[in-house]
């Protein structure tokens, strides 16, 4: 079995463990934190997108060409999209009252997730094209 990516899978799964431990110690935490307990689950669910991601770089036949690139560009404006999101959430922008910065954030990142679904629609395994 041959490694696509071997230096890749390595960082990846180096993130992945070093998240899983950092999330682990937050969660072991003597006090019982709600807080540390969130941001623990946050450090595990990034372990875990690591593992797979490293696993994917690794082991994943390569994509269609055409569909790769095109689901490329999908990711990176959902990326743009997930960064403008993060900058309103930061800033604090409300546009109303009643439609505070995490409304608008939420609004915004919405957008994000169907940009990243419709990315997501254009992958193909490499054994699968016609």
């Amino acid at each position: 079995m041959t490694i696509a990516e071997p230096v890749t899978l390595l960082t990846d799964y180096a993130l992945a463990l070093v998240s899983g431990w950092l999330g682990w110690k937050l969660c072991a935490c003597p006090e019982r934190q709600l807080s540390r307990r969130c941001w623990a689950a946050g450090f595990i669910a990034l372990a875990l997108a690591a593992f797979l991601g490293g696993t994917y770089h690794g082991f994943a036949q390569q994509f269609h060409p055409f569909l790769h690139d095109m689901a490329s560009r999908w990711v990176l404006f959902a990326l743009a999209l997930s960064a403008l999101a993060a900058g309103v959430q930061y800033g604090r922008w409300a546009l109303h009252a009643h439609f505070n910065h995490n409304d608008l954030y939420h609004v915004i990142q919405i957008g994000a997730m169907v940009l990243f679904y419709k990315a997501g629609k254009l992958l193909r395994d490499a054994r699968q094209m016609p």
